[in-house]
């Protein structure tokens, strides 16, 4: 099916598994609208599921979204495409991955083009890989001196090993980079070291699949 999304605000949604504000299978486009405060929390995809579809986000903001697993802000399943255009993904939190996360599971697929003026700032990933973008699909495209991948945190790589491969960005793949200056579009971005932190991940994820039972008096 067909997914438009205009001028919108989508918050405070929870899902239990993938997507906790959409999930998306067929053709979603999101333009000028806010997808914020939305939580999976077993599971992946806190603001968007794009599983195997066609996902563009254009003048929008993906912002504070919670992952229990992968992908705080959008998860893109297999041979799913993600376009993010002019867009901000901002303090988006996943146990594995923080803001994007794209792969390409039993499939040699995923495919994500960020562009325009599009910032990827201050997400994290708690324990896992990639603070701003976790990507093992098929093709990476980071276009334009515009586009930011700034103040990301994640866990690993315990070393970064280049700027495609650290705590902003990790990526298997070589990213296409037309007009793209890594050295001064990826910043900021650190290791998250305190245990704290890994602690309190890891006891959110035991209470979003272990609910509080109400222990309220029934008359």
């Amino acid at each position: 099916g067909t997914l438009i999304v205009t001028d919108s605000t989508i918050s405070a949604n929870r899902g239990i598994n993938y997507g906790g504000g959409i999930t998306n299978s067929g053709m979603a486009t999101i333009v000028n609208s806010i997808i914020s405060g939305n939580r999976a929390t077993n599971s992946c995809g806190g603001a968007i599921d794009n599983e195997y579809g066609t996902l563009v986000v254009t003048d929008s903001m993906i912002s504070d979204n919670y992952a229990g697993t992968y992908g705080g802000g959008i998860y893109n399943r297999a041979v799913g495409e993600v376009t993010i255009h002019d867009s901000t993904i901002s303090g988006n939190t996943g146990t594995y991955c923080g803001g994007l996360y794209i792969g390409g599971g039993t499939y040699d697929g995923g495919i994500l083009s960020v562009s325009g003026t599009s910032q990827i700032i201050n997400n994290k990933a708690r324990t896992g890989y990639g603070g701003g973008i976790y990507f093992s699909g098929k093709s990476l495209t980071l276009d334009g001196s515009q586009v930011a991948v700034n103040s990301n945190q994640a866990y690993l790589p315990i070393t970064e090993s280049g700027w495609y491969q650290g705590w902003g960005v990790y990526s298997t793949i070589t990213p296409a980079t037309p007009g793209f200056d890594p050295s001064k579009q990826v910043t900021g971005n650190t290791q998250l070291l305190a245990l704290t932190d890994r602690i309190l991940a890891s006891q959110e994820l035991w209470l979003n699949t272990h609910p509080i039972l109400d222990t309220s008096l029934i008359l």
